[in-house]
């Protein structure tokens, strides 16, 4: 709370951690290593299907890479362009 532009302290604040370091912890904890999300023209994918009631992945290659997130892909004849986390790279024996 502040008064006169004073952040009056009370015994309350004295049991809840100061802000900055309740951030400086949620930083700590999020900093982690990302999964590397890099597809090559041709590749063979899984891609997730979101119109099919009873299939959720269906397979497909990659035709074009948009941007660094988002991928065009052949999915049985037809074009779909899927978000890099809705892609798994799959090996070509599936």
């Amino acid at each position: 709370m502040l008064f006169l532009k004073i952040d009056i302290r009370t015994r309350i604040d004295l049991l809840l951690p100061e802000l900055n370091t309740k951030i400086q912890d949620k930083l700590r904890r999020l900093n982690f290593k990302f999964r590397d999300r890099k597809f090559d023209v041709g590749d063979r994918v899984a891609v997730r299907v979101y119109r099919a009631a009873n299939t959720r992945w269906k397979f497909g290659t990659i035709v074009n890479q948009d941007c660094v997130l988002h991928c065009i892909i052949d999915v049985q004849g037809t074009l779909v362009s899927r978000h890099v986390d809705q892609i798994h790279l799959v090996g070509d024996q599936v």
